[in-house]
Formats: C-alpha cells, structure tokens, sequence
C-alpha cells in the first residue's frame, strides 16, 4: 500500500503574524491621540465656567469631543485589530470637516488644511496597520430596527444642526453643530452593526442619554432641545440601547480583540 504523505496546509491562507513593532508603534500613536482627545473633552469639568446659558454646551461639548474622538482609544486597546474603530475615526473626522464648514471658526483651517491636518494625524493608524485591506470589509450586519431608528432621529438633528450654524456666534456654533451631527452619524454607524463594533450602539446610546438629560437640565440654554426634545433624545437612545443589546447578543459573540 503506497504511503501517502499528509497534506500540508495552505499557507497562503493562514494569516501572518504582525509584527510587534508595527503594532507598538502604533499603539503609541493611538495614545497619544487618545491623550490629546481626553485634553479636548474637559468641558463638563470646566462646567463651574460656563456663563449665562452656556451650561448645556460645556457639558455636552464633552460627548461630541468623546463620540468623534474617542474611536483612537479602541484602536490604542487593540493595537488596531478592531476595524469598527477605524470606522468611528473616519466618521468622527468627516463630521469635523461638515462642522467647520456650516460653522467656520474665525482662525480656523480652509478645507484643503483641515484634510492636511487629517492625514498628518491619523494616517499613521492606517499606514502602521498590517493588512490594511481589511479595512475595506467591514463585514457589516445591517440592523433594521436600530436604522429605522437612526434615521429617524438623524433628520431632526442635522435640522438642529443647520439651525444651530445660523444662530449661534461661529467660535459657539462649532461644538453644538458637531455634537447633534456626531451623535445622528454614529448612530447610523451602529446601525449598520460593523462585525466587532459590538459596543459601538451602547457607546451611541450613551451619547444620546447623557445630552439629553443635559437638556432637561439646562432646558433653556443656547442649543438646547428643551425638556421635551430631551426626553425623546432619552427615550429614543434607551431604545436603541435595548434593541443593540439584544439583537448583538444574540447574533455577534464576544471576541477576543487583543491579541499579542
């Protein structure tokens, strides 16, 4: 009986280490944009500063800073294994550039700077990131009832948003435009329900919580909602928290992002 030798297996399809330099090198950038977006989201901390009717600003100018932002700290944790990361970051950057052109800053950047600004920063991520094509495949898993809602909370706030830019001084309109604008974006984001952004629609939801109990606090302060578009702010991220929670259980296991 001829002896057959066991098969060898196919080599191209087992996925190659990354090498650890790569990826401390990256984690190292991600930290130090993770430092630099924690410096950006003081502004509940400095609440005891805001003036008449700024109140509602300082304290949500935070979950703007932090939904924008806060995606270099996933990539930081994962040393940028988690893809939906990446997709928060993009987001995050595309609502600062429609921000700052529905409210320019007096000494802020023209576009083309600003996209300068963008690729300086957070290129690296990609640029330091082993198989960058994965970052094409986000593997997403559309959820319809979280985008019914998504979408029918997104029109309203780039309504908000829209409104805010006309009537707000630019050097206040800029936070208050991003922050209803990030908070619609992210959740559409979440929606679409990214292979590992398991947490991406309780991280929204959060957001969504948190200005809306800013508003029924500060019902009357600049760009406010009042209590009741607080309350449907409230109301709409619990939902939207409940239905992550379970159709994400149910269908998208926990993984084990951090690999060596």
């Amino acid at each position: 009986m001829p002896h057959t030798a066991p098969a060898l297996p196919n080599t191209s399809t087992v996925p190659s280490p990354w090498p650890r330099w790569r990826v401390t090198l990256l984690r190292i950038w991600a930290g130090l944009l993770t430092a630099q977006a924690l410096m950006l989201a003081q502004g509940i901390l400095m609440i005891g500063n805001a003036g008449p009717g700024e109140h509602f600003m300082y304290a949500t100018s935070t979950v703007w800073k932090l939904l924008s932002l806060g995606g270099v700290a996933f990539v930081l944790w994962t040393g940028g294994r988690n893809i939906s990361a990446y997709l928060a970051i993009a987001v995050g950057q595309l609502v600062w550039v429609v921000s700052g052109l529905l409210a320019p800053q007096p000494d802020g950047n023209g576009l083309a700077l600003t996209v300068v600004v963008i690729v300086i920063f957070y290129g690296p991520l990609i640029a330091l990131r082993p198989h960058r094509r994965e970052l094409l495949q986000p593997g997403l898993r559309i959820s319809a009832p979280m985008l019914g809602i998504a979408t029918l909370a997104s029109v309203p706030l780039a309504l908000g948003a829209v409104r805010l830019s006309q009537q707000l001084d630019a050097e206040l309109a800029f936070d208050m435009v991003g922050l209803y604008l990030i908070l619609g974006a992210m959740g559409l984001l979440a929606a679409l329900q990214p292979h590992d952004g398991r947490g991406l629609g309780l991280i929204v939801s959060s957001g969504a919580v948190l200005t809306g109990a800013a508003a029924l606090v500060f019902p009357h302060d600049l760009a406010s909602p009042g209590q009741l578009g607080g309350a449907a702010m409230i109301l709409g991220g619990l939902s939207f928290a409940v239905i992550a929670i379970k159709e994400q259980g149910l269908r998208l296991p926990f993984r084990r992002l951090q690999q060596g």
